[in-house]
């Protein structure tokens, strides 16, 4: 197969339109991460994005978005960032993986939700668990019905914390998109506070990052659209969600909420008032991503299967990463670990500054 690989930036327009079909033809693919907005928004703010163009440039068969890093480390567009990412190509695709990693000039690419459906791939699957999704097909009243016939007492509760929201508050409103993007920078504000609080990597501390976020903001067509929506209490900012969506799946992404409102669960009122204002867009699913949380397996109406995995192509870069791999394990085990577990904090906090840079 012929693999020509692009720089993002450099696709031509008759490409991402091919790239809009092949995804319109693949129901797996209805997610907005797999839109080519997603794609061009990061390829703005990134100079490392590439596109690997398979078959004829001019008819191409399939896509396979990534970004490459040092040493020919590869990673999924966004990189953690990122719900759902793979080929654009239509579904029982085939293709000799190692080769298109040596075409895109990949030593190793790793993929941490990765639709099990993409079947090329399955060999290099190391783990793989649900993206869950709400069905809002059938409206709020149908999404709630099926969950109180599946045993769930959610949507009870979904109703007794926008009754108490209502009874507190003279109005309590609710925006799908805002366009105003100080909301957006408060949201920001409000995630980095958690992200330091909890002692976690602050995404929003990367100027990319930001401006990528408010590329997707910033874009809005049928096909894509950024999904900036807002709960106010009597006109006081309760709770704010940064989201996209296509035209049928709407992803739940970046959420947090006002401290001083919390007792009144502002983030799930907002899930809620979501589920309810869906159809209206032509959205038949709410996808939650992948994750344990408890609010996930107690709101979610199924899943989307899912893969973890690393590809590697033998090099010195890969056979090194793998020796100082099992020397870390290794360490873990002895008692040694003690004495070098602080040293080891501070080189884990170097690499993962150097994998958001």
């Amino acid at each position: 197969m012929k693999f020509t690989v692009l720089n993002a930036r450099d696709l031509a327009p008759s490409q991402w339109d091919r790239w809009r079909a092949l995804q319109a033809a693949n129901p797996d693919l209805d997610s907005p991460y797999f839109a080519p907005d997603f794609v061009r928004i990061a390829a703005a703010v990134r100079e490392n994005v590439f596109v690997a163009v398979l078959g004829s440039s001019q008819d191409p068969e399939a896509f396979f978005p990534f970004q490459r890093g040092r040493m020919g480390f590869g990673l999924p567009v966004g990189g953690r960032l990122s719900d759902f990412h793979g080929l654009i190509a239509p579904r029982d695709f085939s293709l000799d993986i190692p080769e298109l990693m040596r075409a895109c000039g990949l030593s190793s690419w790793e993929f941490h939700a990765l639709p099990a459906s993409q079947s090329a791939f399955a060999s290099y699957h190391g783990r793989t668990a649900g993206s869950h999704f709400l069905d809002t097909s059938q409206g709020v009243q149908g999404y709630e019905e099926a969950r109180r016939r599946a045993g769930s007492d959610q949507p009870r509760r979904l109703r007794s914390w926008r009754r108490k929201a209502q009874e507190k508050f003279k109005k309590v409103e609710f925006v799908p998109h805002v366009t105003d993007t100080r909301v957006l920078d408060t949201l920001l504000e409000w995630k980095s506070k958690q992200y330091q609080e909890s002692g976690t990597v602050d995404n929003w501390s990367y100027d990319w990052m930001r401006d990528f976020i408010h590329g997707i903001h910033a874009c809005q067509g049928a096909d894509f659209s950024g999904m900036l929506s807002a709960l106010y209490f009597d006109g006081e900012l309760a709770a704010v969600h940064m989201g996209m969506r296509s035209r049928k799946a709407w992803h739940w992404w970046i959420p947090r909420h006002s401290e001083q409102f919390q007792d009144l669960r502002p983030g799930m009122l907002m899930l809620h008032l979501m589920i309810e204002h869906a159809p209206g867009f032509g959205v038949q699913r709410i996808d939650l991503g992948y994750g344990d949380e408890e609010y996930k397996l107690r709101l979610r109406s199924g899943e989307i299967p899912v893969a973890a995995g690393r590809i590697e192509i033998p090099s010195w870069a890969v056979s090194f990463r793998r020796w100082r791999e099992s020397l870390e394990r290794w360490i873990r085990k002895s008692p040694l670990f003690p004495v070098v577990r602080y040293p080891g904090r501070l080189i884990k906090g170097l690499e993962q500054w150097n994998r958001h840079r």
